[in-house]
């Protein structure tokens, strides 16, 4: 990577605005979340069965029966409202649980494939020849709000990698996994990155670590031929494709992340700061 490419003052220049596709589709909700909502709602009519039965009962009831039967049902609905309560938040850890392990490295696989996911959300384009490719990679970046998961062949764009790096600052979690032909590269983003504090790992299981892919809190996935690059945008003949609100389709390019990281060795940095 040229090191002027990575400077403070290095400019971008787009030339094109990228397409926006939609699809229209329901919305997914998980099991966890169906579980959770039907306890509550079995919660509450199984209460309110009780303080029927018990404002019944005590208008046909007089002295010690009328007071024994109240508190019977009292410390049924009691109980009955314990096991609902202690059923709800065990549902809620069991999913709050499931959605950590959905990003742990710990519990990477690789995905069924091939897959078929439902066509839903918004699909951004572009092309190079004319550019702007860039341009939308580095607004998409600059949404984050939780993640950015980077998977690269190559990857010497400097908009790109500052805008990942303004990312990193401002609390979201970044991990980036290279080619081992970065590690002897002479100007590497690797270095750029690893001089930062930002996490970079070699993936090198493989001839090539071709993927050219970024995942995006949990609904924004990027991916297609364009490397993170100069040549990229303005030499090459490529394609790039942004999905957001498709989280089934994210979810196989988050899986497929973590499996490539859990082998991935970490980065040493061989220079000073960029």
């Amino acid at each position: 990577m040229e090191r002027a490419e990575l400077s403070r003052n290095s400019d971008l220049h787009a030339s094109s605005v990228p397409a926006i596709i939609s699809h229209q589709a329901n919305p997914v909700v998980t099991e966890p979340y169906c579980q959770c909502r039907e306890s509550q709602q079995s919660k509450g009519e199984i209460q309110q069965i009780v303080r029927m039965n018990v404002k019944g009962k005590s208008r046909s009831m007089r002295g010690p029966q009328r007071a024994s039967s109240v508190l019977v049902y009292g410390l049924l609905l009691a109980s009955i409202a314990a096991a609902a309560h202690a059923d709800s938040a065990g549902t809620w850890q069991s999913l709050k649980s499931w959605s950590q392990n959905q990003w742990s490295a710990a519990t990477a696989t690789v995905p069924r494939l091939p897959a078929t996911v439902s066509a839903q959300g918004t699909i951004e384009v572009a092309f190079s020849p004319p550019g702007g490719a860039t341009a939308a990679i580095v607004q998409a970046v600059g949404e984050a709000k939780q993640r950015i998961w980077v998977q690269a062949y190559s990857f010497t764009s400097a908009p790109i990698a500052k805008a990942v790096l303004n990312a990193a600052k401002r609390g979201v979690e970044v991990k980036v996994v290279l080619d081992k032909s970065q590690r002897t590269q002479k100007y590497s983003v690797a270095d750029f990155f690893a001089n930062q504090g930002v996490p970079v790992y070699v993936d090198d299981q493989h001839a090539i670590a071709h993927n050219k892919v970024m995942v995006i809190d949990s609904g924004t996935l990027i991916t297609g031929s364009f490397n993170f690059s100069k040549a990229a945008e303005q030499a090459n003949a490529e394609n790039l494709l942004i999905f957001r609100g498709n989280p089934a389709l994210q979810q196989l390019y988050a899986d497929n992340f973590r499996f490539h990281l859990s082998h991935s060795t970490p980065y040493r940095a061989r220079h000073g700061l960029d």
